[in-house]
């Protein structure tokens, strides 16, 4: 086929997958599709163990806000209506998660500040993978178009309808 500016495209698609390939010493489809399987597990793993993390940090920051509330308050000398409401709420909730000082909200306060950080690792990690994930599949994508003969046949009907609508310009 001459060439066409259109077939960039492909070209460096293909330039890419290849660099893909060499870089991470990929040697067979079936290499390929073993990879592809692990970060897919990986891949659920990671999203699984950051739900659950992001579940445990609403829970830390509830009991937080609810201990600073009930700690503010506790000491306080003729607390309002309200206040006597938010105490015994705020109670309620720091007594069910096992706080029942300062030192041991500063303990949770602790554990929230680290899922934080953990949270941030396994996000990394877990776009990290998930891209991984979507670039080998389209090469593997890619790898099966081009074998069964759908690419290239892609390719040639793309380009005879290229020249047929240049074909109706002219007679324009």
């Amino acid at each position: 086929m001459p060439y066409a500016p259109e077939n960039d495209l492909d070209v460096y698609k293909l330039s890419a997958h290849l660099t893909v390939l060499n870089r991470d010493n990929i040697l067979s489809v079936g290499d390929l599709d073993g990879r592809i399987s692990d970060l897919k597990i990986s891949v659920g793993e990671t999203r699984n163990a950051l739900n659950n993390l992001m579940s445990q940090q609403e829970t830390y920051k509830q009991i937080i806000e609810h201990g600073d509330t009930y700690f503010s308050l506790v000491d306080k000398p003729n607390p309002t209506e309200v206040e006597k409401l938010k105490l015994n709420i705020c109670k309620q909730t720091i007594d069910k998660f096992g706080v029942n000082n300062a030192d041991d909200l500063n303990r949770i306060k602790v554990l929230s500040h680290n899922a934080e950080s953990q949270i941030a690792e396994l996000s990394e990690r877990f776009k990290f993978t998930d891209n991984l994930y979507s670039v080998y599949t389209d090469i593997a994508a890619t790898y099966r178009a081009i074998s069964s003969g759908d690419y290239i046949s892609r390719l040639v009907e793309e380009e005879r309808k290229r020249r047929e609508a240049q074909r109706q310009r002219h007679k324009l």
